[in-house]
């Protein structure tokens, strides 16, 4: 089940929705990737990864030490 009001609320921050751009327009992204690309720090975006993948929006797969999100 999707709780609408949780998706909405991941929406509501810019920095999550440019995190979610990057992952739509790469079809798989790491935390390092997301760094870079958006010039924020490494907590910062694994925060705003994390709440998009709380929302299910993303999904993520761990390698070794690198977490890679994808689309839901």
């Amino acid at each position: 089940n999707i709780d609408h009001i949780q998706v909405f609320a991941a929406l509501a921050n810019e920095t999550r929705l440019r995190c979610l751009h990057l992952v739509a327009i790469n079809t798989e992204v790491c935390v390092c990737e997301v760094v870079e690309a958006l010039n924020i720090s490494q907590p910062a975006a694994s925060k705003a990864l994390n709440a998009l993948k709380a929302a299910h929006l993303l999904t993520d797969r761990k390698d070794a030490n690198w977490n890679y999100y994808a689309l839901n």
